[in-house]
């Protein structure tokens, strides 16, 4: 908490999802339920709502755009 001011779990968590986020940029072939197991998510669902509560968007949506726009996921500053 002291060096990234958050409590242990949510950085867990976002390292999780960071994880997982970057298995989905790397690979078209892995299964999402794949991506999940190996991120250390529970089941799919688990991972479903984790995504979804990071990322505002689902992982099937969030490859979706991706493929119309690789650079989607990347806000406009």
């Amino acid at each position: 908490r002291e060096h990234t001011g958050l409590p242990p779990k949510s950085v867990a968590r976002i390292v999780r999802f960071e994880g997982a986020l970057a298995r989905l940029n790397a690979s078209t072939a892995e299964r999402l339920t794949d991506i999940a197991f190996t991120s250390g998510y529970y089941d799919q669902a688990h991972f479903n709502r984790e995504f979804r509560s990071l990322a505002g968007i689902s992982p099937g949506q969030y490859l979706r755009d991706r493929a119309i726009d690789p650079l989607a996921h990347i806000p406009e500053i």
